[in-house]
């Protein structure tokens, strides 16, 4: 009678959890892959059609012989000094409008997501960016209708499902429930990363091909992709919520737990249902948990220091396509080209040459993989002082192609930084909170970005008001700061030294 039901370790019994898990990590690739392909598709096209609208309503005014019947105006025309300030406050004001959002979301959808499952958050996000969308290409298109900065509301229908931010950390929480072990886990992530770099590759050139052909192709494009990305979701296999397998240990539950989970651990064990009608609760432990974290921890404080000024330096790049195509005179389409050189450089150095360099610097010795951390960083950080200078003075497009080579040389400084939060440097040994550090980490390179993006909009303005060299002012002020950062690991790897 007790051998009727196969007992829990039979093959049998957990054939179809394996093949569920192995189904749903397929699955996310593909929709982490849908969704962003769309989104690059997005930002050189957005650009043009915010250009031409300012073009079209300043020729209207001053030459209307320069509007064509269908109301277009060639691109080159377009580079004067009156629209692309007008370009640059309103990408600006967008971009830092939605980072803003998706910060604000990021926690709440995060607690909520423990509590009702991915799914949900998936669907709501993928809607979000998918509304985001059509209303950029109906206010674009109805120009009689809509003024162009209508599109600043666009930023704000994230707040019903968030933006980038909301997809990769849901995207993460999917991906470390579906891994049975660390190595696993971290192999999913690096997949991840992995599909960042091609898509950032092959997201400019695809953007370009397809509004050479007609403008508003890559929106329906994205538009149709995001659609095809629902389907893929109600796929998705649920997997259990944290704390419900009995089969897990409890070390792997609170290392693989997000933040909120592994702040309330004790309280859920006295009063589950209590606490999980209460997601302010849950959100306000966990705000107060990362306080916990960051006091008390002079090298992790410096390390939040070093990523907070790193984030605002790379937010140069919210402006470079506009520097390129207005310095250099080339149309949107042409600069999503060039952009393809750069991104074609961060993954060859990110997935050839730096894990050779890492293998050759004998990475069984904890302390020298400390050290390679250190000297990595340092160094990615000189070189994208020099790139970001070179870039800032190249008065010739090939000067700057140049330099945007070299500036790419030096985009490996995150990768050695964050690979220092789970050092010695800042993490105890078998430190259960590292997890948690990661999460802080990354909320203080958004909040980089979000300082960074409208402080480089407003310096690019007050470059294109002076002209000739100073439109390379965005460049001279983040080579500044990464001396800064670079002052301040310098600092780190001598403190722990010590």
């Amino acid at each position: 009678m007790t051998d009727t039901n196969p007992p829990p370790s039979d093959p049998q019994h957990n054939k179809q959890p394996r093949v569920s898990s192995r189904c749903g990590v397929l699955l996310i690739f593909l929709l982490l892959s849908i969704i962003s392909l769309a989104m690059r598709l997005l930002n050189l096209p957005l650009n043009r059609v915010i250009e031409l609208r300012y073009c079209k309503e300043y020729y209207q005014q001053h030459e209307p012989s320069v509007v064509g019947p269908d109301g277009n105006v060639p691109e080159e025309l377009c580079k004067i000094d009156g629209v692309q300030k007008k370009l640059a406050w309103l990408e600006g004001v967008i971009e830092t409008s939605l980072v803003v959002c998706d910060l604000v979301v990021t926690i709440p959808f995060g607690s909520i997501s423990d509590r009702l499952g991915r799914k949900i958050i998936l669907v709501l996000n993928t809607l979000a960016i998918t509304v985001l969308f059509a209303w950029l290409l109906l206010v674009g298109k109805l120009d009689a209708v809509f003024p162009v900065e209508a599109m600043i509301a666009a930023p704000f229908l994230s707040l019903f499902g968030g933006g980038d931010c909301v997809l990769t950390s849901t995207v993460f929480a999917y991906l470390t429930d579906f891994a049975g072990d660390i190595p696993t886990r971290t192999s999913y992530f690096a997949y991840v990363s992995s599909l960042s770099y091609i898509f950032s590759l092959f997201g400019p050139i695809l953007a370009s091909t397809t509004m050479s052909l007609n403008l508003w192709l890559p929106f329906y494009l994205g538009i149709g992709l995001l659609i095809g990305a629902f389907p893929i979701i109600a796929f998705l296999p649920q997997p259990a919520l944290h704390g419900t397998s009995a089969n897990e240990p409890t070390v792997d539950a609170t290392e693989e737990t997000p933040l909120v989970n592994e702040s309330m651990s004790q309280d859920e064990s006295a009063d589950t249902p209590r606490v999980d009608s209460s997601i302010t609760k849950g959100i306000l432990l966990e705000l107060k948990g990362i306080l916990c974290l960051v006091t008390g921890r002079p090298n992790f404080q410096l390390l939040l220091v070093t990523v907070l000024v790193l984030g605002i330096a790379n937010s140069n790049t919210s402006v470079l396509v506009l520097y390129i195509s207005k310095r250099y005179g080339r149309t949107f389409a042409e600069v999503g080209y060039l952009l393809s050189i750069k991104a074609a450089v961060n993954v060859l150095l990110l997935t050839v040459v730096i894990p050779i360099l890492l293998k050759a610097w004998l990475p069984r010795n904890s302390e020298l993989q400390v050290t390679a951390n250190f000297f990595g960083a340092k160094a990615s950080l000189l070189v994208s002082f020099i790139g970001a200078l070179c870039l800032g003075l190249a008065a010739k497009l090939w000067l700057a192609i140049i330099a945007i080579v070299i500036f790419a040389l030096g985009t490996a400084t995150t990768v050695f930084i964050l690979s220092l939060v789970k050092s010695p440097v800042i993490s105890a040994k078998e430190d259960q909170a590292s997890g948690r550090d990661f999460s802080i980490v990354i909320m203080v390179k958004m909040i980089g970005t979000l300082i960074g993006t409208p402080l480089m909009t407003a310096i690019w303005v007050q470059g294109v008001a002076a002209g000739g060299t100073q439109l390379g002012l965005p460049f001279f002020v983040s080579s500044i700061l990464y001396l800064v950062v670079l002052a301040t690991v310098w600092n780190l790897h001598v403190r722990w030294s010590e």
